[in-house]
């Protein structure tokens, strides 16, 4: 069976969110497949991806 853990989403304004390295996995195929993309195509945020797709939409 999967364990979910519901984690407390509230970001303090001041420091903004703190992540835990000691949790999860590193995955170097995503970051390495994040890196071989084109510039123009690595996001660094979902508002960025967001914009990108609004504008090609256009």
């Amino acid at each position: 069976m999967t364990q979910v853990a519901v984690l407390d989403a509230c970001r303090d304004t001041d420091t903004g969110y703190q992540v835990d390295v000691s949790r999860g996995n590193r995955i170097g195929r995503v970051s390495s497949e994040w890196f071989s993309r084109p510039a123009d195509e690595r996001y660094l945020s979902l508002s960025e991806l967001a914009l990108s797709l609004a504008i090609v939409g256009r």
